[in-house]
């Protein structure tokens, strides 16, 4: 496959489409130079507001915006959908505030498919089934079957559900005047299970050069440099570039992590984790990282303190369950002191429903059990 590089933007306002072919810079220059003559202007408000929020990461003067033209017009539909775009590229409120937000776009126009494409992204950030997404897919494109963009979501969705030899007729999205930075990504996204990984790549890297800044851009270019193309230095420099854009991308920092931990560079990858930990405090991915480095590092205190929160989280996880119990063993210089939380803790474990369970995590519970009963005849475990 080939594809032709072509200097597209796209924006949102009024419901209408609008499109320049100039560099971004030269796009931003353009229309702040409109507003000084016509600075109520509603279009050229939500323009703007679209460059700070995609282009320029700014989401703040994006805000300011958007409450600029709600004072202008209070039922102004984009502009709702760009503080719910805002809200899930920055991970800012609650699932149930986005989706009200999008409750109150059907109540002023529930045929606007901009509604609808943005609400596919809001269910994508709740991580719900793919079976879901494409469902609702499905639904919205009945609603509009020729829309480019729920139906390169569609496609996404789709892809994602049976990746093996799988192939769209992708001839309308490549010669589409609307594919900017955004739908290079899903592009990419697309055809990254075919043979032909380089087409992938090329998107990806097409995506950068309209929007330089685009975290998601750059995270997606730097994952599929370390996996399609082994080259796992590369890769960090793109994760960097895009934690430059913004620090507290959690997908950026997990994959870092996993990247450095690769090339063995366990420093800066528990760097990753406890950014992570701190963006993130209910992170099953990073507490099992750093319990993992506190093990390798022998710091069996701090192991401990990981390992307490991580099965207060997440109760049910036998290896979780396991970790606690070896790191009161090793901190206490193999010598249990608190009988009873070791006792329960170990009963708990046996209750989890666990595959390919290891007979010597069996064998450690038992054997501290029979320490702990043999120190202590008067001690018994009531259920």
């Amino acid at each position: 496959m080939s594809l032709q590089f072509k200097e597209i933007h796209v924006f949102y306002a009024q419901k209408e489409i609008i499109t320049f072919n100039c560099k971004i810079d030269l796009v931003k220059s353009h229309v702040e130079n409109q507003l000084k003559t016509n600075p109520q202007d509603i279009k050229l408000l939500l323009v703007m507001t679209q460059i700070y929020h995609l282009y320029y990461n700014n989401y703040k003067q994006a805000l300011k915006l958007i409450k600029q033209v709600l004072q202008i017009d209070p039922q102004n539909i984009d502009a709702r959908l760009d503080l719910v775009d805002i809200m899930k590229y920055h991970s800012v409120g609650e699932s149930s505030e986005k989706l009200k937000l999008l409750d109150e776009c059907y109540e002023l126009d529930s045929q606007y498919w901009r509604i609808y494409f943005i609400q596919l992204k809001v269910y994508d950030s709740m991580k719900l089934s793919n079976l879901f997404l494409y469902t609702k897919a499905v639904e919205y494109l009945e609603m509009f079957p020729n829309n480019f963009w729920l139906k390169t979501y569609y496609l996404q969705i789709d892809a994602d559900m049976s990746p093996q030899n799988k192939t769209f007729d992708l001839n309308y999205l490549k010669e589409s005047e609307y594919l900017d930075f955004e739908m290079l990504r899903r592009l990419a996204y697309i055809t990254k299970y075919q043979v032909e990984k380089d087409f992938s790549i090329l998107c990806e890297e097409y995506s950068i050069r309209l929007n330089p800044n685009s975290f998601y851009s750059l995270n997606n270019l730097a994952y599929s440099i370390a996996k399609y193309r082994n080259n796992r230095e590369k890769s960090i420099e793109y994760y960097q570039q895009a934690l430059q854009q913004n620090p507290n991308y959690f997908t950026t920092l997990k994959n870092l992590a996993i990247t450095y931990e690769e090339i063995r560079d366990y420093k800066n990858s528990q760097q990753c984790v406890l950014k992570m930990l701190k963006q993130n405090n209910k992170s099953e991915f990073a507490y099992r990282m750093i319990i993992n480095y506190c093990f390798k590092d022998q710091e069996y205190q701090t192991g401990l303190f990981y390992a307490k929160k991580s099965i207060e989280l997440f109760p049910n996880q036998f290896d979780l369950l396991i970790s606690y119990l070896d790191f009161i063993v090793r901190s206490l210089g193999y010598q249990i002191k608190d009988f009873e939380e070791f006792e329960m803790i170990s009963f708990q474990s046996l209750k989890t429903q666990i595959k390919n369970i290891q007979e010597q995590d069996i064998e450690f519970i038992c054997q501290n059990l029979l320490y702990i009963y043999s120190q202590n005849d008067n001690f018994f475990y009531i259920d």
